[in-house]
């Protein structure tokens, strides 16, 4: 047997006894409180109709069990039951009858009541079968309410047994992951529950490791088998037995889809820029922080560019501001197409961006920075009309011009600044810097 917490009775249920023999009736209430005259509030009728009045006279509600005789003034036999379910569908009726009639009590049981009960028992067989039709009643009442939980509810539930075979999906779990009714004993549960890319998302031995609390939990991106892809919590809870050993598994499936992609969305929106898409000034340093780690490890130099764009204002000024916005999105696509695979590109803010350029030297970087250059000048052809900027792109490099994040893109700023005072549209490193040097002992055409 399962492990389940029984049903809670109510500490003093109220019976309602139907009886026209004063006799029965009478002995039937002495039975019920002859052991403790505050078990159980009892209620007297002798018909059907004495019992409506009884119970539309009762402000406190229905009774907890009915113990109803078959044959009344106003009533008999099957028609008694289905007239007293009508009155009290939510009760359980325990039929009483005078003799051990098979078939009277075949059709009460049949008609809706709850069991039966001969008359003239002893008290405790009296008790114990009241109790147990409103514990049976109440656990019918749990099942029926937990098929509909399973039925309705938007998570998905496999119960699965202890090899993993799956014995039964609800609605919910077929749509999530596009099961027939033919998985139903024939599909292992680690085989049909898969990531995006076809692997096992539940671990390779079965049953996975419960925690403390005898559930294991797992998320991931989910394939369904049309391909659509969606982010399921998973939860795989032990259901055992009194004797602790496990009687089968239930498998837990919520779409948190919606929440997972706004996550998503919330974190790129904290490192990276919302109109370019490319990486902020955040992502950027902290990228910046990871490459100077590793050149430093390696003796290996790295570079940074500043790009600041010349003639933009006017853009804004003459053609409005979502003209501008246009032109910086195509200078990102530029700048992006420009750059090695390695290489960031960021939005620093404005008409300002930054590439990081690692495992590269000063050669490397002018060159970067000359293609940059180059590419920025042709005119872009937006509905507004023709819009023509240029860009002035410093130069700084790891370890000439610093050996941290900031410190090298401050430098290369400051490398910027030198190629707009020089004549715009041309990079430039910091003023004495080694690549200014390298540049003028090359005669590196900087424009």
């Amino acid at each position: 047997m399962e492990t389940s917490a029984a049903p809670a009775l109510k500490e003093r249920p109220v019976v309602l006894i139907v009886e026209d023999e004063p006799g029965d009736a009478h002995l039937i209430r002495i039975q019920l409180l002859e052991r403790d005259p505050r078990a159980f509030e009892v209620l007297m009728a002798d018909s059907l109709e004495s019992a409506r009045r009884t119970l539309a006279e009762r402000p406190e509600g229905l009774p907890d069990v009915v113990l109803l005789d078959l044959n009344l003034p106003d009533s008999t036999g099957l028609e008694t039951v289905r007239r007293m379910r009508g009155m009290v569908p939510d009760a359980p009726v325990v039929v009483l009858t005078g003799l051990d009639n098979p078939a009277a009590i075949g059709s009460a049981l049949q008609g809706g009541a709850e069991d039966y009960l001969v008359k003239g028992g002893d008290g405790q067989t009296l008790r114990r079968a009241v109790r147990y039709a409103m514990l049976r009643h109440q656990r019918d009442e749990d099942a029926r309410l937990a098929e509909t939980v399973f039925t309705v509810t938007d998570s998905g539930i496999a119960v699965v047994a202890t090899n993993g075979q799956i014995q039964r999906l609800n609605p919910a779990f077929r749509d999530m992951t596009d099961l027939g009714d033919d998985s139903e004993g024939r599909d292992r549960l680690s085989d049909v529950l898969l990531d995006e890319d076809g692997s096992r998302i539940l671990p390779d031995t079965w049953p996975p490791k419960m925690g403390p609390e005898d559930y294991w939990e797992g998320e991931a991106w989910n394939a369904r088998h049309g391909g659509d892809r969606f982010f399921t919590v998973i939860r795989l809870h032990a259901v055992r037995r009194e004797d602790g050993s496990v009687a089968r598994y239930v498998a837990v499936l919520h779409d948190i889809t919606d929440r997972k992609l706004n996550e998503e969305k919330l974190a790129r929106q904290a490192t990276h820029d919302h109109l370019t898409g490319l990486p902020n000034r955040f992502l950027f340093l902290d990228r910046s922080d990871a490459a100077l780690r590793t050149a430093q490890r390696y003796s290996v130099r790295c570079a940074m560019l500043y790009v600041d764009l010349d003639g933009f204002k006017p853009v804004n000024d003459t053609l409005g501001h979502a003209a501008g916005d246009r032109v910086l999105q195509g200078v990102a696509r530029r700048l992006g197409d420009a750059v090695r695979s390695s290489d960031t590109v960021a939005r620093l803010g404005g008409d300002e961006f930054a590439i990081l350029l690692p495992n590269c030297t000063a050669a490397d970087a002018v060159a970067m920075a000359a293609k940059v250059v180059d590419s920025v000048r042709a005119p872009f052809e937006l509905p507004e009309g023709e819009a023509r900027v240029t860009a002035s792109v410093g130069i700084a490099t790891f370890p000439d011009d610093g050996v941290e994040a900031k410190e090298i893109l401050s430098a290369a700023d400051e490398a910027m600044y030198t190629a707009k005072k020089t004549g715009k549209n041309r990079f430039s490193g910091k003023d004495g810097s080694e690549t200014a040097l390298w540049l003028e002992k090359n005669q590196v055409p900087t424009g």
